[in-house]
């Protein structure tokens, strides 16, 4: 359980649990035998100034220029600094199932690239999948970017799914993400149930086919809206406001 996010605030002798996923929330009522009712679930927010739909006008055709990508060809996009724990691997498979040479794999974070690129050599990958490393300024990626997929084994909220989705980029991600709970199946991107090869191949093939990822990529968007960094602080203070009122007793 060393992944468990959460804040405890105590008023009046009545323990007050704030976490940010429901995912988190059963794994503390399982764990830690805490009543649910004693559990709050505040979701991240996105900062909608800097991640927007706009920033595909603004950067798309120039970073996919940069690196060399064509228009008719469609970009994956994982982001993440350790790649073991979020999935790149099985992502790498997925791609080598899919055998199509018009799809790019953009790969943005810190994680040590060397057995994932010799993999890639390996599979015959090496021309299809680009290692960029970190940057300040995810957003350009998101925006270059037709589909973002972290088939991470365990998050307890990735803030990346929602950057994504607030760029208008539809989403695939694991069950085991709290983020997934801001995804339906085909409306703003698919959650993955089994975590395997050939079930991730097919939700990427169904994502990019003609029409879906544009229609998807705009209900993300508008669900991202829900879920701003002003509604979140404007969850913290109505909890706040509830401690204060039990201390109050």
């Amino acid at each position: 359980m060393a992944f468990l996010e959460r804040r405890i605030f105590q008023g009046s002798g009545c323990r007050i649990i704030m976490t940010n996923s429901e995912l988190i929330k059963g794994q503390i009522v399982a764990h830690y035998r805490v009543k649910p009712e004693k559990i709050r679930v505040v979701y991240n927010g996105v900062n909608r100034a800097r991640f927007h739909p706009g920033v595909k006008d603004q950067w798309r055709r120039s970073v996919r220029e940069e690196w060399g990508i064509g228009e008719d060809q469609n970009v994956l996009l994982f982001v993440g600094n350790d790649f073991k724990l979020k999935g790149l691997q099985l992502l790498l498979e997925a791609m080598a199932v899919m055998k199509n040479e018009k799809v790019r794999l953009l790969v943005v974070g810190n994680g040590d690239r060397r057995s994932y690129w010799r993999w890639t050599r390996n599979h015959g990958l090496e021309h299809q999948v680009l290692f960029l490393g970190s940057t300040g300024e995810v957003e350009k990626f998101y925006a270059a970017s037709d589909l973002f997929v972290l088939p991470t084994l365990y998050d307890a909220f990735s803030n990346v799914c929602l950057e994504a989705m607030a760029c208008g980029t539809p989403v695939i991600t694991s069950r085991n993400n709290g983020a997934s709970e801001l995804i339906r199946d085909g409306e703003e991107g698919y959650v993955l149930e089994r975590h395997e090869v050939g079930e991730l191949a097919e939700k990427v093939r169904i994502s990019l086919s003609a029409g879906k990822k544009a229609t998807m990529g705009g209900r993300a968007a508008i669900k991202a809206d829900g879920f701003t960094v002003e509604k979140h602080f404007a969850a913290l203070l109505g909890l706040y406001q509830e401690i204060m009122d039990l201390k109050g007793r």
